[in-house]
């Protein structure tokens, strides 16, 4: 899971993610955050040793990130951002997803919102996949799965970015290499 901030962000929106990740089904087996230069996730405590801080700096000193993101043992990659509370079974269904149909190579889900009392609401319900659609508005979201394979394939992710991941250009870059039946929803 790679949980990537587009923009700084307290550290309870840090601290709503994780917990969620560390309450599925199926547990993630790596977990990389992302955060900007303006966030500070020391006063966070410790990790468990799955969850692995990754500053800005260090993503552009080093360069090294992405080709380790790339090269790892898994399969698939979850990109969220902070904030994004997970439901106990979304590592499930997405893994499930892409294993019970080895074409898909991005899988995407319906959300909804938490409310100040942390009840579910505002569900939003996205059509399949539509080319057309995503031209026009970015309406996958946020948070999907990618195989790491066609990651590798990607042109514009290269390995020294200290730049958060923009999901509706991946989702345009991505798109150019599948057929509609390797996107699923």
């Amino acid at each position: 899971v790679v949980v990537d901030a587009t923009a700084a962000s307290d550290n309870s929106t840090w601290q709503r993610t994780l917990p969620s990740l560390d309450e599925q089904f199926f547990p993630a087996t790596k977990v990389w955050l992302l955060p900007t230069a303006e966030d500070n996730l020391a006063s966070i405590g410790p990790l468990p040793s799955h969850v692995e801080v990754i500053s800005a700096t260090q993503r552009l000193a080093d360069g090294a990130f992405m080709e380790t993101m790339l090269s790892s043992s898994t399969e698939w990659l979850v990109i969220v951002r902070p904030g994004t509370v997970f439901a106990k079974h979304s590592l499930f269904w997405f893994m499930a997803e892409g294993l019970i149909n080895r074409q898909r190579k991005l899988i995407y889900s319906d959300h909804d919102y938490l409310d100040a009392d942390g009840q579910r609401t505002g569900p939003l319900f996205k059509p399949d996949w539509s080319p057309e659609l995503m031209r026009s508005t970015h309406y996958i979201g946020d948070t999907l799965a990618v195989h790491r394979d066609l990651l590798t394939q990607c042109v514009g992710l290269g390995p020294a970015s200290d730049k958060p991941i923009n999901v509706h250009d991946l989702l345009f870059r991505l798109s150019e290499q599948l057929t509609a039946q390797a996107i699923h929803h």
